[in-house]
């Protein structure tokens, strides 16, 4: 609605439109209006989900991936061995050493050697 008020005679007169753009309707005056919904003066706080904080954030998502392979990998690995094999699997585990000073080998990168502590002092 918009209230058209002439300053030279006081006159009013009313044009409803729907929209912005609408074809413009004269009404009636006096207005009577009625409210169409409860007016809401604050807005109700979200709720906590846990489901919306998984789903919402990709990176709790990537975490329980690595640690659902993290824990079932191993198991689904072992789970058709027999006892023989499993020993066999074991003792290869043990043979092959430190993996870091594997990697470090791999990359060029010499160990820092051990400090000896002299017993003089």
């Amino acid at each position: 609605m918009k209230l058209e008020v002439s300053a030279e005679n006081g006159t009013m007169s009313v044009v409803e439109y729907k929209y912005p753009g609408a074809k413009r309707i004269p009404a009636p005056y006096p207005l009577v209006i009625t409210a169409v919904l409860k007016p809401m003066y604050f807005k109700k706080k979200p709720q906590i989900s846990l489901m919306g904080l998984i789903a919402g954030n990709p990176m709790i998502i990537m975490m329980i991936v690595f640690f659902v392979v993290m824990v079932a990998f191993p198991k689904i690995l072992t789970a058709g061995l027999s006892p023989e094999e499993m020993q066999e699997l074991k003792k290869q585990q043990s043979s092959q050493g430190d993996p870091m000073q594997e990697l470090s080998k791999l990359m060029g990168v010499s160990s820092p050697k051990p400090v000896e502590e002299d017993e003089d002092e």
